[in-house]
């Protein structure tokens, strides 16, 4: 009897070590797509009950949203829990795996993706609108609903579909375990830089109605139950997109939906707040590059700060990770930017300080920062900082204020100081400025550019790395 019990207590065992290490090699092997797989694994990550704001649905619920502007106007905490192209039976099951760890006080719907009509989307986005999802039922039923049933065994093992991707496995496959916690500072969306001119909004006064596909509206329906039964506010939005015309019709649809079930519904392409000029907001013919996106944003703020009751969680040591995240998003489009003027603009808006330090025949490029400093820069050779909106000259000589030794700047203030590291290849450019971007808020170094003598040549963006001060 010992024997059996025995070996049932050791099989035990090698099924549940086998398991667990099944589970490890999924983990490590799936693809980290941001497109909902990693969206939904660092999601995983957030305290407990810390997000007040969810964000759901499709692409737009990212590029589209710039929600860091939530946390700096008024310290609302959110999540961008999204895949690409998404139709509304992924966001429902997205939805029930989210309300497991949190509560969020609003709900926002991007409905984007019920416009679609085809019964299951492509294989790719079949695969990044389940796998992220932990095993589970949830799991298992968003697969069932997603992709016909000869396809559901490999999206629910994982491995027929990425067991080749031993050869191409990096950093960041070994960071999402159930245990993780690397990048709770990151809240789900992602910056797009650039503008395309051709695009050109149509307009969104149509009144007609165009139906939904069956499918789309029976899962919009669904997401709206759930919520009422979870006792979460739901509010349903559309993001500026560029085809007005012909996509209004199907919003016509969903706000009669919304009247019928007294669902609020805002649709920023009648939103006079936010209707501003195509080539300023518009990337590509369907999401909105940073501007666009921080102008949605900020109007969703303003939006949920007077219809909600959301505190205001800035200073609270447990959501420390939301300041971080907006800082690093603010850094991050920096480090995206291809002009001086651009540079200029943005620095001006962060209220950045700038460290110039010009080297050689450089007359003509100092105008990219005239705008920021308002007056011309000093025509000498030297070292100048830029702050708040005035410049200054600081002494280059070891026994000064500042010091400039191959690639390692030093400036010492009264109250604090300076020191950044710098790669250059090769060290110091002949001719031009560099360029140095510090985030007094934070007192961190987060960016640095040489810009060329030749207005011909492109602005460079430099490795860097702050020194101890």
């Amino acid at each position: 009897m010992r024997t059996k019990t025995g070996r049932i207590v050791k099989l035990i065992g090698f099924l549940a070590l086998a398991f667990f290490l099944w589970l490890m090699v999924r983990d490590t092997l799936v693809m980290k797509r941001d497109d909902g797989i990693t969206s939904m694994k660092i999601y995983y990550e957030q305290p407990a009950d810390s997000v007040d704001v969810l964000f759901a649905g499709s692409s737009h619920s990212s590029y589209n949203i710039a929600a860091e502007e939530l946390w700096n106007g008024y310290g609302i905490s959110f999540y961008q829990l999204w895949g690409s192209s998404q139709p509304m039976w992924n966001t429902y099951h997205f939805l029930i795996e989210a309300f497991k760890t949190q509560q969020p006080k609003v709900v926002m719907l991007d409905v984007y993706g019920a416009l679609m009509e085809d019964e299951y989307s492509d294989e790719a986005r079949q695969a990044t609108n389940t796998l992220g999802l932990k095993l589970s039922r949830n799991m298992l039923e968003n697969i069932m609903v997603s992709a016909p049933k000869e396809r559901w065994g490999e999206l629910f093992l994982g491995l027929p579909i990425y067991h080749d991707r031993f050869s191409e496995l990096a950093k960041d496959d070994f960071i999402y375990y159930p245990w993780s916690k690397d990048s709770v500072d990151e809240k789900g969306s992602f910056a797009i830089y650039g503008t395309h001119d051709n695009v050109k909004f149509t307009p969104a006064d149509s009144e007609e109605r165009l139906p939904l596909s069956a499918k789309q509206e029976t899962w919009l329906r669904k997401i709206i139950a759930l919520c009422g039964e979870r006792n979460i506010p739901l509010v349903l939005m559309v993001t500026p997109t560029v085809d007005r015309a012909a996509e209004q019709g199907y919003y016509n649809t969903i706000s009669d939906i919304c009247v019928e079930t007294g669902t609020p519904f805002l649709n920023m392409n009648r939103v006079s707040d936010v209707k501003i000029l195509p080539s300023d907001i518009s990337y590509d013919d369907s999401h909105l590059n940073m501007t666009g996106a921080r102008k949605t944003g900020a109007y969703l703020a303003e939006y949920l700060h007077a219809h909600y009751e959301l505190p205001d969680h800035r200073g609270e040591e447990q959501y420390s990770s939301w300041e971080s995240y907006a800082q690093k998003r603010a850094a991050g489009y920096l480090r995206l930017l291809e002009t001086p003027r651009e540079m200029a603009e943005e620095i001006r808006l962060q209220n950045y300080s700038v460290l110039l330090v010009r080297y050689g025949n450089t007359t003509g490029r100092e105008h990219a920062f005239n705008d920021l400093v308002n007056q011309d820069l000093p025509k000498n050779e030297g070292c100048w900082l830029i702050e708040d909106h005035a410049v200054s000259e600081i002494s280059l000589s070891p026994e000064g204020t500042a010091n400039v030794y191959d690639t390692d700047i030093s400036i010492s203030f009264s109250d604090r100081s300076f020191a950044i590291s710098l790669t250059v290849d090769p060290v110091w450019k002949d001719e031009g400025v560099i360029a140095a971007v510090y985030d007094r808020t934070h007192r961190q170094w987060i960016d640095a550019v040489y810009i060329p003598a030749d207005e011909a040549e492109p602005m460079e963006h430099l490795e860097f790395r702050s020194r101890p001060d």
